[in-house]
Formats: structure tokens, C-alpha cells, sequence
């Protein structure tokens, strides 16, 4: 009988065998002790035996308050379980009222299970109790706070929870960096900058605070300062493709790159890489032989860029180099800190256009519309998150389908794009989306629309690259590239129209969300300036 057959017996759904393994080894105690009596606690908790497993599952928490709590590790076995699960964290919460980091979880567990009140007020339970006498985890509940409160957009609220949290653990890095994260939120920038320099002072060696305080600086428009910071990215993680040996140096931008073959590697999303390519003329313009290496699908339309020699596809050799260089990079490197765009800086070839030409419809009287109302997600947390908060349905957009004497063009790739078969009102144009080969195919198309409409942010550069209206559905926690210190609002009289400006892409509206989640009013905005465009 061992620790790895008890262990293994609970997870293959034998909570009874897991508990007599461990009993066994309890009594012999021929193994760790608090091991066997977490999964003890856990074996119980699994067959709903509740008192003698909170008494066990609460003891190795309090004994080992650093670790994970046991509860973290009951949420998978009792998945598919909730109200079980719910008598077990309600029991738990009374027995155990100081228990800062399961209250904690279960405000987590709630939230993630939609049920954000309740979740808030299982904190709330907490903190004032924590009020009563003093708490050590009263600062870990307050972030906690703090965030659900930023998640509704409550930000003064959170902004004073954090605050407090801060002030009760005034070394904790990620208090101040949350801290910051609400400031920038509220356009608090200043403020958000000393938060910031808080937090990099509590963790001086690491990459992220910098990281962090660069997407503040960015978002503020100090294009300047924040891409210095923003090279911190590089010390996180693996970003490097090829050995930092050969990676360009600023001094060497400096002093002339006349015939030095440079390697510019794509890096983060297709979006990303749009819009930075913005900076390749430049970097040619120092007399650099310039080289992309960027996705397969964006190959063809990179090679409209002016001043690049070659470019490959990422899914095979790159080409040979003498120094390389991160995308976004560029920037700090060649000390040009914002590239204005006076004209597109991507084309689209006359073979696509001509092909693309032949299966869209013709223009009708008030145009050809693009449409893309859900981006693409990736397997990543934090991007699955951003997605879940930036993509919408179709039928959200039902309103734009009443304009009359216009047709849209499906755009939506990937599962989303299935709302396009069901039933909705829009009248779209022959299904041409499994056509689609790569981004210049995408941009012919884009060529002969009159305006897009996406939430999709890779589109949406492509777009703004090519010169073509955009109107962009922005959440309201919007990305630093949407926001400027020099955001106007377009108006036409008598009329609830017109978008957020953004310098990147003169030829594109962005329509914001004043409420999280929420895109009536982005979407009544969007409508009524579409219908002012297709009369132009």
C-alpha cells in the first residue's frame, strides 16, 4: 500500500479504495502523514462524509498555509457536483471563518459559476469578520475583492479596496500591480505610473513589473517610455527564437545597418505583426536587407510591405541572417517611438483582386459591408478570457440588418462562423469564407468592401493598414493600441454616430463598451453611423 495507489485510486473514481489505503497507512504511519491525510479528506469529502473530512481537509490547510488549499484539489474530483460541492464550502466557511484563502476559492469557485454577488459576498463575509480582529489574510481577501469589483467596473470601489490591501502589505508586488492595472482603468495615469514604480521596487528582478508598467505607459500614449519598458518581455519566458548573440543592438541602429541582413521576427498575434510592419520602411531605410519571418497566412501580403527583401513563412527555414530582431522591438530600437500612416502601407495584388472580384455581388445601393462579430481564441487563459470579453453573436448585431439597399459579406471564420446558417436577418452574400486561403485573400476582399464591421482585431488592423472604414466594436478594459491621449469623438449633428479615433489607423472608428459585456449601446452607435456612411 502506498501514496501513489491511493492517489491513484482517487482519481480513477475509487474514493472507498483511496480511504482504505490511507486509513492503513495512517495507522502503520508508513508514509507522510499529512500526505495520507489529505487524501483522506479527500476520499471522505468525494463520498460526502462531511464532518470528518472538513476536520482533516481544514487541519492540512491550516498546517500548511502556503500550499494550495485542499479545496482546490476537491473542486476537480467533485466536478459535475456543484450543490455537493457548495454544503461542503458553506460547512468549511463555518468552521473555518479565519480561512482567508478558502474564502478566497470559494468566491472564485462562485464566479466562475456566474455568480459574481454571490462571490463578492462571500468576501464581504470574510472582511468583516477581518475587521473584527485582526486577520493575516485580510490583504489576500481585499485583492481578491478588489478584482471582482474591477470585473463589474466598480473601479472606485476597487481602487479603495486595493489600496487597503496594499497598505496592510505594503511588499507585495502584485497588490501594487493591481493596484496600477485599476488606476490605468480609471485613466488615473499618473497615479498608475507610481503603482507601478511601487511594485517594481518590491521585485526588482523581475521582467513583469516592468512588463506591466510598459502597457500602463503605452496605454497612456508615452510611446517613448513604454517601449523601453516594454523590452522587459523579453527576459519573460522563452520569447527568443535565436540566440540572443545576434540580436540587434540600439547602438547598432544607431551607427548605420548598410547591408546588414536583418531578420525581423513575427511575434504574438497576426494583429500584431499588421500593425508593426508599419515600421519595416524605416528600418530599410538605414540600409538594413530586410527579412520577415512572420505566420504562413500572413507570407503574401507581407511581401507588399516596401523595403523588405524576403520574407518566409514560420512553418519553415528561416533565411539566413546577421543579426535578428523581435517585431515589436522596432520601436524602441530605431527610437521612433509613433509612425503616423499617411497611406496604406499593405497592397493587395492584382491576381487576388481579380479572382475575389468575380464571386462577390455586386455593389449594391448603399454598399458591401464586411462582418465579423467573434474573435479567434487560443488556448491560453488569460487570451481565452480577452476573447470571452471582446467577441459577441451574431444576433447582437440583429439592428444592422434594418439598413436597407445593403448586403453583407460573412467574414467570421473558425466555430462562430456557424451562426451565419441559422436563422437571423441579415441578407449576406454567397458563403465565400472556406475560400479563404491567408490574409491576402482576406485583404483583396477587404479591397472592395465599403466598410468592415468585426470585433476581430486582426481583421480590424489588416483593415486599418489597407486604408479601408473600419468600425470596431472595442471592449471596455480596451488593448493600449486602441487607446490615445489624442481620442476624439466623431459627430454628425442630430445624431448619435460616430467612434473613438485612433492615430494607428486614420481610416478607423472604434465603438467602446461603457458597460462590461454589455454592446447595446456600442452596437445603437455603430448602426446609426453605418447609416449616415452608406449614404456618403
Amino acid at each position: 500500500m502506498s501514496l501513489q495507489q491511493a492517489l491513484i485510486a482517487l482519481r480513477s473514481g475509487q474514493a472507498a479504495a483511496c480511504e482504505t489505503i490511507c486509513r492503513r497507512l495512517l495507522a502503520n504511519r508508513t508514509a507522510s502523514a499529512d500526505q495520507a491525510r489529505l487524501l483522506l479528506g479527500l476520499a471522505l469529502a468525494v463520498q460526502e462524509e462531511k464532518a470528518e473530512s472538513l476536520e482533516l481537509l481544514l487541519g492540512v490547510a491550516r498546517a500548511h498555509p502556503q500550499a494550495a488549499h485542499p479545496f482546490r484539489d476537491l473542486a476537480g474530483l467533485m466536478h459535475g457536483r456543484d450543490h455537493a460541492m457548495e454544503v461542503l464550502l458553506i460547512a468549511a466557511g463555518a468552521h473555518a471563518s479565519e480561512d482567508a484563502n478558502l474564502a478566497i476559492f470559494h468566491a472564485e469557485w462562485l464566479e466562475l459559476r456566474g455568480r459574481k454577488q454571490a462571490a463578492e459576498a462571500r468576501l464581504v463575509q470574510f472582511l468583516t469578520q477581518a475587521s473584527l480582529k485582526k486577520s493575516a489574510g485580510e490583504a489576500a481577501v481585499l485583492r481578491a475583492y478588489a478584482l471582482l469589483l474591477a470585473g463589474r467596473n466598480a473601479l472606485p470601489e476597487a481602487r479603495e479596496a486595493m489600496k487597503r490591501a496594499t497598505a496592510l502589505e505594503p511588499n507585495h508586488a502584485a497588490g501594487w500591480t493591481n493596484l496600477a492595472n485599476i488606476l490605468t482603468a480609471l485613466k488615473d495615469f499618473p497615479a498608475a505610473q507610481q503603482a507601478h514604480d511601487r511594485a517594481a521596487a518590491c521585485a526588482p528582478n523581475d521582467p513583469r513589473m516592468r512588463m506591466n508598467r510598459a502597457l500602463t505607459l503605452l496605454k497612456a500614449g508615452r510611446y517613448a517610455e513604454g517601449w523601453a519598458d516594454y523590452e522587459a518581455r523579453l527576459a519573460i519566458g522563452d520569447r527568443l527564437m535565436f540566440p540572443v548573440s545576434s540580436l540587434l543592438q540600439k547602438e547598432e541602429c544607431r551607427s548605420g545597418l548598410d547591408g546588414v541582413r536583418i531578420l525581423v521576427v513575427s511575434e504574438q498575434g497576426f494583429g500584431d505583426t499588421i500593425q508593426f510592419l508599419r515600421y519595416i520602411p524605416l528600418l530599410a531605410a538605414r540600409g538594413a536587407r530586410v527579412r520577415l519571418f512572420v505566420p504562413p497566412e500572413l507570407v503574401t501580403v507581407a511581401e507588399t510591405v516596401a523595403g523588405v527583401e524576403s520574407v518566409a513563412g514560420m512553418d519553415g527555414i528561416a533565411p539566413a541572417f546577421d543579426r535578428h530582431v523581435p517585431m515589436m522591438s522596432l520601436p524602441y530600437l530605431l527610437d521612433v517611438a509613433f509612425v503616423p500612416m499617411h497611406e496604406p502601407y499593405l497592397a493587395v495584388s492584382e491576381s487576388r483582386a481579380r479572382h475575389w472580384r468575380e464571386l462577390l455581388p455586386p455593389r449594391p445601393a448603399r454598399g458591401r459591408i464586411g462582418l465579423v462579430w467573434a474573435g479567434a481564441s487560443r488556448n491560453h487563459p488569460d487570451a481565452t478570457a480577452i476573447d470571452r470579453r471582446r467577441s459577441m453573436s451574431l444576433q447582437d448585431l440583429a439592428s444592422l440588418a434594418e439598413i436597407p439597399d445593403m448586403v453583407f459579406v460573412n467574414l467570421q471564420m473558425g466555430p462562430p462562423s456557424i451562426q451565419a446558417q441559422e436563422k437571423h436577418a441579415f441578407r449576406f452574400a454567397p458563403d465565400i469564407t472556406g475560400q479563404i486561403r491567408d490574409f491576402a485573400d482576406s485583404a483583396a476582399i477587404l479591397s472592395m468592401l465599403d466598410a468592415l464591421v468585426t470585433v476581430d482585431t486582426s481583421i480590424a488592423h489588416l483593415g486599418g493598414a489597407l486604408g479601408v472604414p473600419v468600425l470596431m466594436l472595442d471592449r471596455l478594459d480596451h488593448c493600449w493600441r486602441w487607446s490615445d491621449p489624442c481620442e476624439l469623438i466623431s459627430t454628425v449633428p442630430n445624431t448619435e454616430t460616430g467612434g473613438l479615433k485612433t492615430r494607428w489607423y486614420p481610416s478607423m472608428q472604434l465603438f467602446r463598451q461603457t458597460t462590461p459585456m454589455d454592446w447595446q449601446e456600442p452596437v445603437k452607435c455603430l448602426h446609426n453611423t453605418l447609416r449616415v456612411l452608406s449614404l456618403q
